[in-house]
């Protein structure tokens, strides 16, 4: 992934900021809902039909511009009771039984996380591939942290070749092909095991595994401390209450 050189710019800095809240949380909102508007006529009242239930399962990540503005945004669906948006979609678009499915390619439900949306705004000079990369640095890097062991989506064929150029590749779950998908003229349900993935990419492509799962020369962007990726326990923490108390 080659990112051109770019000028130090205060209007190109922005700030990464993981499990955003209040004001931060709807500036995030407000650009997954503007790109996927502007992308496939999926304003807010449709993404959030869409996602209702699964926001008590969903954790943001984004990147604040100086003003508040959220330039990009992408949205995780965790493990939980109510299980992934993609089990949904999986049975009612593809016909194929989510277990199953899962099983099949040796994904762990419990440590397995969605990726459900990834917003990208607009912009010239080369600043959009900064951004994207920077994006996905935080997802990978907030899967890393707390610990999942693999991440689904469906994901428009468009958005997965740019993915694969980043070095972020995704493999087809069985039965599954590519169909029109939630204004998207063909997705494809997807799944990859995180350490492979990484793995290939370090071997495949050193500058990507550089830029995206490292974040070493994203200039102009502010990164967190590595703490800020840990995710309260009581929210990744599945097993039954009696499990716990034993555990504890």
């Amino acid at each position: 992934m080659s990112i051109p050189a770019l000028q130090d710019r205060t209007d190109m800095h922005v700030r990464l900021v993981v499990d955003p809240r209040g004001d931060e949380l709807e500036a995030a909102r407000a650009c997954e809902a503007d790109v996927f508007d502007e992308r496939f006529d999926d304003g807010r009242a449709v993404l959030d039909d869409w996602f209702a239930s699964h926001e008590d399962r969903s954790v943001f990540v984004c990147l604040l511009d100086a003003s508040g503005r959220a330039v990009a945004a992408a949205r995780c669906i965790l493990p939980g009771p109510s299980g992934l948006k993609l089990d949904e979609s999986l049975v009612d678009d593809w016909q194929v039984d989510p277990a199953a499915a899962a099983s099949a390619v040796g994904l762990d439900p419990s440590t397995t996380w969605e990726v459900a949306t990834i917003s990208v705004r607009r912009r010239a000079e080369g600043v959009g591939q900064v951004w994207t990369a920077a994006l996905l640095h935080g997802l990978l890097e907030l899967t890393r942290v707390n610990r999942a062991t693999a991440v689904v989506a469906v994901l428009d064929d468009v958005a997965r070749a740019l993915l694969a150029r980043a070095g972020v590749t995704f493999q087809t779950f069985p039965g599954c092909g590519p169909r029109p998908y939630c204004g998207s003229p063909s997705s494809t349900p997807v799944w990859t095991d995180l350490d492979a993935m990484r793995r290939h990419q370090r071997l495949t492509q050193p500058e990507s595994y550089r830029l995206v799962t490292l974040g070493s020369g994203l200039h102009g962007v502010e990164l967190p401390g590595a703490e800020a990726f840990l995710l309260q326990e009581q929210v990744l923490d599945l097993r039954p209450a009696p499990a716990r108390l034993l555990a504890g």
